[in-house]
């Protein structure tokens, strides 16, 4: 397999939270009610990604 590092902006809003939903989505799905305060912040943070992408990895 050959991973290859491509930037939150190249993909559009919504993939960062897209990736953490769905790398978290069996966890969440323990107590999906105790989690909408976290997904809320995956939001976000995606919605700060693409306002501010110059400050995405660094």
């Amino acid at each position: 397999m050959n991973l290859r590092f491509t930037p939150p902006v190249e993909r559009g809003p919504g993939v960062v939270a897209w990736l953490l939903k769905r790398s978290y989505a069996k966890l969440v799905a323990t107590d999906p009610h105790n989690w909408e305060a976290e997904i809320e912040k995956w939001e976000q943070t995606d919605r700060s990604v693409f306002e501010n992408p110059g400050t995405v990895g660094i």
